[in-house]
């Protein structure tokens, strides 16, 4: 009898450690999503001033939803040919969700579009300069859906921020549902 239970043990964990490696390897592969913030929000030829930079990595799924771990969040101004100016760094920022996952509802969980990432938490909090001089930056910053115009193909968020420098009464910049434009990189599924 025991080595029937022995037996028995050995083979649920064989067939439960299988069936956890393929989970593993259902996730997409790790990406970058950025939210363009432009000079002229609702010109899409406008220069590009700001960005914002979520590294995520899928840490687990149900159906099309895939929760996202959100890795790091960086922030950076520009100049009018796109070179970073100032930047600042969040690592593991809090998401105020029951498991801290970003969940995204996908057409297919496999091959994400960066469309879909349009609804973003709200993330809060201080952001460390990655530059020798220069502040922290207080941010807060969400997307949602966004319905008017410009589209940018398809690929739009309406953003709400605030970035604010310690040291200043004033926000940097700040908007209430404005068009952020999305991009992403992307590493291929199973990739880190």
């Amino acid at each position: 009898m025991t080595g029937n239970k022995l037996l028995a043990t050995l083979v649920a964990t064989i067939v439960l450690g299988t069936g956890f490696s393929v989970a593993k390897a259902d996730l997409p592969g790790n990406r970058t999503i950025k939210y363009h913030i432009r000079q002229t929000p609702s010109d899409p030829q406008s220069d590009i001033i700001w960005t914002v930079e979520l590294d995520i990595s899928a840490s687990d799924s149900n159906g099309e939803s895939v929760g996202w771990q959100i890795g790091a969040m960086h922030i950076r101004d520009h100049d009018t040919s796109y070179s970073p100016l100032r930047s600042w760094i969040k690592t593991s920022p809090q998401v105020n969700t029951p498991d801290g996952l970003w969940w995204v509802d996908h057409a297919d969980h496999m091959d994400p579009l960066a469309s879909e990432y349009d609804v973003t938490p709200l993330l809060e909090g201080t952001a460390i300069t990655t530059r020798q001089s220069g502040g922290d930056l207080e941010y807060s910053f969400a997307g949602d859906s966004y319905g008017g115009s410009p589209s940018y193909g398809g690929k739009v968020s309406g953003l709400t921020f605030s970035f604010i420098l310690p040291e200043k009464e004033d926000p940097e910049i700040e908007a209430d549902d404005e068009p952020g434009e999305i991009d992403e990189e992307n590493d291929p599924p199973g990739g880190s």
